[in-house]
């Protein structure tokens, strides 16, 4: 009999099982968790759930509620002082359910004409100012802004072709009709410009073209700014294996 107290004796006590439980468990029991008032052995530092933060934050509850509750009673007030005069005021110059839903109709409708008012104002001057835009546009297009080296040289040489034409012509015609009566002065008549007669536009020399701008990474005058490494994604982040590992970004 004394032997068999001393087995249960030995298997119940702490050196057999090394100071643990019986059956032990790999739960908390819900009494034993972190709160705010008892510390949980089980976390080391911080709880995951009830971290610092949030325990700070906590604490400011009471005011937090208290703000908010006093901002909301506020307003409520505020809000009581303008409406309630307001619909006084309506009950009293529309007493029955049919004034008060044609004034409703007439309130919704004069804000809605209001609206529509402003709106095509401000929709017109946005008009005038694309308008305006636009004939910038077309002054720089006219002033050959857009066309390439190779179509201004054409131009030119169209130009040119029309004006030798035109000269050629008028000489021509002068030196005919001065040899016919043999009078120098007729030839100088015709060196009179007519009102009729359209203005020959003299053309600069340097024209400032659109792709006369530097532009292009392997371009020499054009200056290129690198990527900001903040605004560069980081590779931890990307889940994508082909991302991570072909991307080449370090």
């Amino acid at each position: 009999m004394l032997r068999l107290n001393n087995v249960r004796l030995f298997l119940k006590s702490k050196i057999r099982f090394s100071g643990g439980k019986q059956h032990p468990k790999w739960v908390v029991k819900d009494k034993e968790k972190y709160n705010i008032y008892t510390y949980d052995n089980s976390y080391y530092g911080e709880n995951f759930r009830y971290n610092n933060f949030i325990l700070h934050i906590r604490s400011y509850k009471y005011y937090i509620d208290y703000i908010i509750e006093n901002i909301y009673k506020t307003l409520k007030c505020c809000g009581k002082f303008f409406f309630n005069p307001l619909k006084s005021f309506i009950l009293k110059h529309n007493p029955d359910v049919r004034y008060q839903l044609v004034a409703l109709l007439a309130f919704f409708g004069t804000t809605s004409a209001i609206t529509c008012y402003h709106n095509n104002i401000y929709q017109n001057i946005i008009d005038v100012t694309n308008m305006l835009e636009l004939g910038v546009v077309d002054d720089m297009k006219d002033n050959n802004f857009f066309d390439t080296q190779s179509e201004l040289q054409n131009k030119n040489i169209d130009d040119y072709s029309q004006d030798h034409e035109r000269l050629t012509d008028l000489w021509e015609k002068a030196l005919k009709d001065a040899t016919q009566k043999n009078n120098f002065n007729e030839l100088c008549k015709y060196l009179i410009i007519k009102e009729d007669e359209p203005i020959v536009r003299f053309k600069p020399k340097h024209i400032w073209r659109y792709n006369m701008i530097p532009y292009g990474e392997n371009n020499p005058d054009t200056q290129t700014f690198p990527i900001p490494s903040y605004e560069k994604p980081f590779r931890s982040f990307a889940l994508n294996f082909t991302y991570n590992n072909l991307s080449g970004v370090k």
